[in-house]
């Protein structure tokens, strides 16, 4: 016979990475929210499937927890099959200081070409086509104007801004990335990677594509 404390054979079933994120055990009274997290404040149709997809995923496998789309800029993508995307320093706002309501929100960083996108890039994918060739054109050759303009257009100082910095969320938020690539990955200066490898190592799980 069981006890109250056995593990029944559903529990040793490996987690998800949407179930890793939001926490191995339920816990008491109201669920924290899941925040997905991903390049889905854009025009790109790969990166709103992958949120489409991960939604529909953790939808399944933790019915009834609130979900939250974040990005680096607030979208509200719906019309082309994306979704209402929130930023995510704004998000993480919401628990500063911790909320004795709610437990710390989970974190499932969805997917895409995150290991090797600069700030400056993240940037000028974020503007318009007119905002875009304006950006290039007056920041494009100069790195240090650069680095600057793009520091300041996202309000994120980081040089690889859609890799969520543990640091920045609600203390106890477990994160998991799943399905992250970075093909330029080895070709980042130093301090890039060393910054790249300092999040993934704090994160609650990794899955590379």
């Amino acid at each position: 016979m069981n006890g109250p404390g056995a593990r029944t054979a559903t529990s040793l079933r490996p987690l998800s990475p949407a179930q890793a994120a939001a926490g191995a055990t339920p816990r008491v009274g109201q669920p924290s929210p899941l925040i997905l997290f991903g390049a889905f404040d854009r025009h790109n149709l790969g990166d709103l499937l992958l949120g489409r997809i991960a939604a529909e995923l953790a939808a399944r496998l933790l019915p009834g927890r609130e979900l939250r789309f974040a990005g680096l800029a607030v979208r509200d993508l719906r019309a082309d099959g994306g979704a209402r995307v929130e930023a995510l320093a704004e998000l993480a706002a919401e628990w500063k200081p911790p909320r004795r309501d709610t437990p710390p929100p989970g974190l499932l960083q969805v997917g895409g070409e995150i290991l090797d996108c600069s700030a400056w890039e993240a940037a000028v994918m974020l503007l318009d086509n007119a905002g875009a060739a304006r950006a290039i054109a007056l920041y494009d050759h100069d790195p240090a104007a650069r680095a600057a303009w793009a520091r300041h257009a996202l309000g994120v100082p980081r040089g690889l801004p859609y890799l969520a910095a543990h640091a920045a969320l609600p203390p106890g938020t477990r994160s998991v990335h799943t399905g992250i690539g970075g093909v330029g990955f080895a070709a980042l200066p130093a301090a890039l990677r060393a910054e790249a490898l300092a999040e993934l190592r704090a994160a609650a799980g990794v899955q590379v594509r």
